[in-house]
C-alpha cells in the first residue's frame, strides 16, 4: 500500500479515536451538571483563530520532463514557519465554516543552488481557501475537533549569490486539494482558547515563474506531481 495513504489513514483514525475517547472519558468521570459549571457555554456566531508551528514539506514539487529528474519538495523548500488566520461563523456549536489565509516563511533548498558558499536564500508561501470544522465537545473545557480545507498555494524562493544585489526568484503555484486537520481547544473562557493542532495538506503545482538576471519567464509546469505539507503547532481561538 502507498505509504502516503497509510500515513493519511492513520492521521484521520487517530484524530477520530482521540475525540471519541475523550468524550467517553469526560462523560464517565464527571456528571453533566458539574461539567457545565466548570466550562464556558457552547458558542455560536463569529470565530477567529490564529495558527503557527513548523511546516515540513514532502512529496515532489515538479515531475521530471524530457529525461530530467524530478524535484523533491524538500529540495525546493526545506522547511517553513506558517502564520495562518481562520475567520468564519459557527452556525451551530458543533459546526464552523469559514475561510483561511496564511503566510509561510523559511529557507531555500538545494534545487535552487542554496547551500553553496556565498549564497543567501529565503522562501515564502501564500495560502488561502475555504474550510469547515466539526467540534466534538463544544460545551466542554477540552474540545477536540477535526477539519477539512481546500484552496490555493503559491511558493517562491529568492536567491542572492556572492553578495550580489540582484535576486533570482523561482516560484510555483497551484491548488491545495485537501487540508486534513485535527486538534483540541482548551477553552479558557468565553473569549479565548488554545491548543495543539496538526494539518496535513495535499496539493499540486501547475504554474511556474522564474526571474533570472532580470529576465522573467512564466508558464505551465510540464510534468505535475503531488506534494504535501505536514504542519504541527498551536492554535489560539477567539470565541471558541
Amino acid at each position: 500500500m502507498n505509504p502516503k495513504l497509510v500515513l493519511l489513514a492513520s492521521f484521520v483514525a487517530a484524530a477520530t479515536t482521540f475525540a471519541s475517547g475523550r468524550a467517553l472519558a469526560q462523560t464517565a468521570e464527571r456528571p453533566v451538571e458539574e461539567s457545565s459549571q466548570e466550562a464556558p457555554p457552547a458558542s455560536t456566531g463569529f470565530q477567529l483563530a490564529l495558527r503557527t508551528g513548523a511546516a515540513i514539506p514532502m512529496g515532489t514539487a515538479i515531475g521530471g520532463a524530457n529525461g530530467a529528474p524530478s524535484t523533491d519538495m524538500s529540495k525546493f523548500v526545506p522547511f517553513q514557519v506558517p502564520f495562518v488566520v481562520d475567520i468564519g461563523w459557527k452556525f451551530i456549536p458543533n459546526l464552523f465554516v469559514g475561510v483561511y489565509a496564511g503566510l509561510g516563511i523559511g529557507g531555500g533548498g538545494d534545487a535552487n543552488g542554496c547551500g553553496q558558499g556565498g549564497t543567501t536564500c529565503a522562501s515564502a508561501s501564500l495560502r488561502g481557501g475555504l474550510l469547515a470544522e466539526y467540534n466534538f465537545l463544544p460545551d466542554r473545557k477540552i474540545n477536540p475537533w477535526v477539519g477539512y480545507g481546500i484552496g490555493f498555494e503559491s511558493t517562491g524562493v529568492g536567491v542572492q549569490a556572492n553578495g550580489s544585489s540582484n535576486t533570482d526568484t523561482y516560484a510555483l503555484a497551484g491548488w491545495d486539494f485537501a487540508h486534513l486537520m485535527a486538534g483540541a481547544d482548551f477553552r479558557l473562557g468565553r473569549v479565548f482558547g488554545i491548543g495543539p493542532f496538526a494539518d496535513f495538506s495535499i496539493g499540486q503545482y501547475s504554474k511556474s515563474s522564474t526571474k533570472i538576471a532580470g529576465v522573467e519567464t512564466t508558464g505551465d509546469v510540464a510534468t505535475t506531481a503531488l506534494h504535501e505539507w505536514l504542519t504541527l503547532g498551536a492554535r489560539g481561538t477567539f470565541f471558541p
